[in-house]
């Protein structure tokens, strides 16, 4: 149950957070380039995603209030297997965001230390 609350604690105010950040960015998203807004933005849903799907799938297991879920999803296998799916491969694509999102900003301090327009990238 404590493990719970303090992952819940953590979890989500970060949720929330991420809702601040794309309200500021819509408001900005003609100063930020276009490829950074979308690839953070993806990089935040696929955030979100992974941790409503561990949290669901995984640290939820123990607990007592929650046990109606497991017992519906027990009778359908399908979705077993997609929490399954899911909580393995989001760690692959969290780590492709971040590698996108480092090459993207990469392509944007270039072209601007060389004063050119790599791939459109440069604000």
């Amino acid at each position: 149950m404590h493990r719970n609350v303090v992952q819940a604690s953590y979890g989500i105010p970060g949720i929330l957070s991420y809702c601040i950040v794309f309200y500021a960015m819509y408001g900005v998203r003609r100063l930020l380039s276009r490829s950074f807004v979308v690839i953070y933005s993806i990089m935040s849903i696929s955030n979100i995603i992974t941790w409503l799907n561990a949290w669901l799938f995984l640290k939820l297991r123990h607990e007592s209030f929650f046990m109606f879920y497991y017992e519906w999803l027990s009778k359908i296998p399908l979705l077993i297997n997609a929490h399954a799916f899911l909580v393995s491969h989001l760690y692959y694509v969290q780590n492709i965001d971040l590698m996108l999102l480092s090459l993207d900003r990469y392509a944007v301090i270039v072209s601007m230390s060389k004063n050119t327009n790599v791939i459109n990238l440069s604000y």
